[in-house]
Formats: C-alpha cells, structure tokens, sequence
C-alpha cells in the first residue's frame, strides 16, 4: 500500500518593520512622548485628564500620536501606583431591562474616572451569589454596588464582615444600615399611589401579581398595596394576590402560562403586576383571550422600560428612574473611595400615566 505523507508548513506571516514592532512589544507613554516632542509628564497629563496645564495645540498632538501609535494606558502599572484596581463590581440578583439600565448608567459615570464596572449575577442562587462575593474579596476590586440586597439573609445581615474593607453602596435600599452608603427609593408609597389611581378610577377588584417577598422591595410594593385598599375601606383579598417564583426567572413562556392561568379565572378589573416585561406577558394574554385593555381590564406595571411606550396600550407604570440611580451609586462609591463621607440618597419613583388604566367598565360598575 502505498502512504502519502502530508507535509504541512506554516508561513510565518511577514510585514513592514513598524507592524512588527507593534506586535513585539507594548508601546509606552514614552514612545507617545518621542513622538510627540513632549515630555513624559506633559503626556501622561493629557492620556490621564489630569489638570490642565497643556494647551488645546499639545491635547490634540498627544491624541493623534496616541491614535497612530495604537496607545493604551498600562492600567496594571497604574493601579499599583496608586493602590487601585480601576474596576467596581455591580451584585444583582439577575440580568434583566431593569438592571441592564442601571449598568449601562454606571459605566458611562465610571468610564469618566477610568474605572470599569463588572456586573455578577446570582441568579437567585444563594451558591453563585457566595462565589460572586468570594471572586470580588480574591480580585481586590476598589467598590461594590448591590442591587436589591442579597439574596442570603446571614450575607444581607452582615455585608460589612462579607465584603471587608470595601467600600459598598446598596441600591433600592429599604433601610439605613449603619455604615453603609445607600439609594433610598420609597417603593411603598409609589406603589401606594398607584392602586388610589386604580380605586379613583372606580376598581375595587384589583390583582396584585409578583414574585415571592424575598427581598425588602417587593415586600414594600406589597405593603402599598395593602395599604392602599385598607385606607379605602377594600378588603384585601387572598384570591386576588399571586406569588409565584416564575416572575424571578423572566422566562417569558412560563410567564405567560402563570398569566393564562390568572385570566382566564379573572374576577377583577384591574392588575398591578410586579415588572413591565410582566405586564407585557399579561396584555398579550389578555388580547388571547378576548379581553380589552383598558376597556374590561387595567393594568400598572414597575419599572418603566423603554418598550413600554410602544407597547399595545402603552403601559401604565412606576419609574424607579434607573439612569439616576445608576449615575447616583457611582458618585456615592467614588465618595468612599476617595475617602470623602458619603451617606444615604433618596430617588424619587414616579407613576406614569399611559393607556392601559381606564375607569371601570359600567357592567362592573353596577354589579358592585
């Protein structure tokens, strides 16, 4: 039998002198410098934004010479200078609309500083949450921001011991822990606000949807919402209220089997449903089953994404204003970082009023 032998060679692959130089070693702030005719200092002042004692003529030199020579600053080198990691970690119990919002705000405030925000997700994951919390403690990050709590009560009771040393912001917070900065937004009394809006439209039948309790914000919303109907003399309805887990893990085809479920028993006029993606899962439901919205059916929302003005209504819904809260964490962590005081911040959340509320229909209204 004859054998053929392949014979494979590789090409090394061949170029100009200055391609090969950069591919062979990291261009330095000095070789910005030599290019420039400025000196190291007057480079690094430009590259680094700090002070202003260089004219416009030298900024614009610097930028050309560091776009050409392909420069980026060795953040490495930087950070232990100055005893920094330029990077802040961002806990959430999941990625969705909501948070992605919040940290889109957080890097566009960060980057202005030359930090970088990484965002952990736990999942609703008591284990990947404590792997998240050791991964920050091992990789020396300057900062942390938590959204909504934590998840493990013995971790939420005692961040200060979990996270030493760091300095910590808590967003969404529903109370002041002691040494630890915060954003305080007052869930209850937006939530409030918004089922009085649905009982001075004339409802009295109202359903509240959500996620369990597990974290101190739903529990808040969930407290509006009782008060509202016992300041208007409702009783509260265990019928009418619906906890289930699906909603934590935003699976839009398990939601909308929870929002078949509901509706199709539906003995009420109006919903006050936990998040916009919810709610969205609820108005195509609705539209499934015959139901008009806001004709036979009223529907508010939390959190006020951007779809929801596009949505068929558009959404009735509950601004936590995420871009302030976003910008607002960075601000009260630099604060800390800089060892400047830094304390509590309340945000003001905000009902929108759209089309998806309506007075209540007159057939329920005589049957009343």
């Amino acid at each position: 039998m004859l054998k053929l032998t392949q014979r494979i060679t590789f090409k090394k692959e061949t170029g100009d002198k200055d391609n090969m130089t950069k591919r062979e070693r990291r261009v330095t702030i000095k070789d910005v410098a030599t290019e420039t005719g400025y000196s190291i200092a007057t480079v690094s002042r430009i590259v680094n934004s700090t002070n202003n004692f260089y004219g416009q003529e030298a900024q614009k030199k610097v930028e050309a010479a560091v776009k050409k020579l392909e420069y980026y600053p060795n953040l490495n080198a930087r950070g232990l200078k100055q005893n920094k990691t330029f990077n802040i970690a961002f806990l959430v119990p999941q990625i969705d609309e909501y948070y992605s919002i919040i940290y889109a705000s957080m890097q566009r405030q960060a980057k202005v500083s030359g930090y970088s925000v990484v965002i952990f997700s736990s999942d609703y994951d008591c284990d990947m949450e404590t792997n998240n919390i050791n991964h920050i403690r091992e990789r020396r990050y300057d900062g942390v921001v938590i959204g909504t709590g934590l998840i493990d009560e013995k971790i939420n009771g005692n961040i200060s011991e979990y996270l030493p040393g760091l300095p910590v912001v808590i967003i969404e917070s529903m109370k002041r822990e002691s040494g630890i900065s915060s954003i305080y937004i007052d869930v209850e009394a937006v939530s409030y606000e918004a089922v009085n809006h649905l009982i001075g439209l004339g409802h009295k039948r109202i359903a509240y949807v959500s996620a369990p309790c597990r974290f101190e914000t739903l529990q808040a919303r969930y407290n509006g919402y009782k008060r509202a109907l016992s300041d208007s003399s409702i009783e509260l309805d265990p019928d009418l209220t619906v906890f289930d887990k699906v909603l934590e893990t935003a699976q839009l085809h398990d939601c909308r089997n929870l929002m078949d479920s509901i509706l199709k028993n539906k003995d009420f006029t109006a919903m006050f449903v936990m998040s916009d993606w919810a709610a969205y899962t609820a108005l195509h439901v609705a539209r499934e089953n015959g139901i008009n919205i806001p004709e036979e059916l009223s529907v508010i929302s939390f959190d006020n994404m951007p779809f929801t003005e596009f949505t068929q209504p558009p959404l009735t819904t509950i601004s936590q204003n995420s871009l302030d809260i976003g910008k607002t964490s960075i601000d009260l962590l630099f604060d800390l970082i800089n060892g400047k005081p830094s304390g509590n911040i309340t945000v003001t959340a905000e009902l929108v009023l759209r089309k998806s509320t309506a007075p209540i229909p007159y057939v329920y209204a005589a049957s009343d």
